[in-house]
This record gives structure tokens, C-alpha cells and sequence, in this order.
């Protein structure tokens, strides 16, 4: 078998391992930030649908540049043309503020998701009478992961789901950048 294909074949069963927790991730998720996870999920909606709308604006605009510039009076006709200039600009920057805000509710999804997780492990460790816990962590302390992360810090947990999402939206384009 070559490199590759058994490369790919230990990925495939990699991401086949991980996919029975797919549905508890999900609903863990869907606890700790249910009104976030609907707006993630209508941005990416709609930032799957800017691409379309940028394609077909694009041609509208070109159409028009070529009827404009074929007339002897090329200023007087670019009336319509400036509108498509417009419309375009205001999808690229609608793209860039839309991109912005994904970004922004990723973090705060993250930041709540990480806040559940460390409650329930709280939660069990209370449970279970362990004050070790609670006390001050060391360097090697293997709780350390229920610390509170740096602002700048992205949560992995789920960052493969926005990607697979938003181009599914668009039936298998991806906008540039992500």
C-alpha cells in the first residue's frame, strides 16, 4: 500500500474512532451555549449563501460594464452600473462583518463550553469528596486543563465543524481565508 493511502487510511479510522462522540460533544455544546449555537448556525448559513450572491452579482456586473462600455454614450448608461458596484461592495464588506462576527461567537462558544466542562468536572470532584481539587495546582498537575484558558486561546473542541458547515451550506465551495 503506498505512504499516502495509508496515511489516509489511519486518518479515516482516526475520525471513524472519534465519531461515536460526536453526538455527546454536540449536546454538551448545545447545553452550555444554545442561543450562541443558533446564531453560529444562522451565520453560517448565510455566509454560505454570500458566495452565490457574490457570483452572480459579479456577472450581473460584468454584463452590464460590457452593455455600458458598447454605447456610444458610456457615462450616461453606467447609472445601473454603479448600483451592481454598490451591492458588490456591500456583500465584500457584509462577507468581511459576517466573518468577524463568526469569529467573536466561536470564542465566546468556547469560552462557555470550557466554563461547563470545568463545572462538571467541579461537580464530580465534589461528588466524590476529592478536595485535591481545589487546592493550588502544581506544573504537573494533570487538572491544570480546568484553568481557565487565555483570551487568545481557541477552543479545538469543535473548530472542524464551522469549516464542514459553512461549505456544505454552498454545496462544496469554500470561501478564500478560512
Amino acid at each position: 500500500m503506498p505512504r499516502n493511502a495509508r496515511f489516509l487510511a489511519t486518518k479515516v479510522r482516526n475520525v471513524l474512532a472519534q465519531l461515536p462522540y460526536l453526538p455527546r460533544a454536540l449536546a454538551l455544546v448545545w447545553t452550555a451555549a444554545r442561543g450562541w449555537v443558533i446564531a453560529w448556525v444562522c451565520l453560517l448559513i448565510v455566509q454560505g449563501v454570500l458566495p452565490v450572491v457574490t457570483v452572480y452579482l459579479t456577472r450581473a456586473l460584468v454584463d452590464s460594464l460590457v452593455a455600458a462600455l458598447g454605447t456610444a454614450r458610456a457615462w450616461e448608461n453606467i447609472g445601473p452600473t454603479l448600483i451592481l458596484v454598490a451591492l458588490m461592495a456591500g456583500v465584500i464588506l457584509l462577507t468581511q462583518v459576517l466573518r468577524s462576527a463568526t469569529a467573536w461567537i466561536r470564542t465566546a462558544q468556547s469560552d462557555l463550553v470550557h466554563d461547563c466542562i470545568s463545572s462538571l468536572i467541579h461537580g464530580k470532584s465534589i461528588a466524590v469528596d476529592l478536595a485535591f481539587y481545589d487546592e493550588a495546582f502544581t506544573e504537573f498537575d494533570g487538572m491544570v486543563r480546568t484553568q481557565p484558558r487565555p483570551w487568545w486561546a481557541e477552543s479545538p473542541r469543535l473548530a472542524f465543524v464551522r469549516p464542514t458547515a459553512q461549505s456544505g451550506t454552498t454545496e462544496g465551495e469554500s470561501q478564500p481565508g478560512d
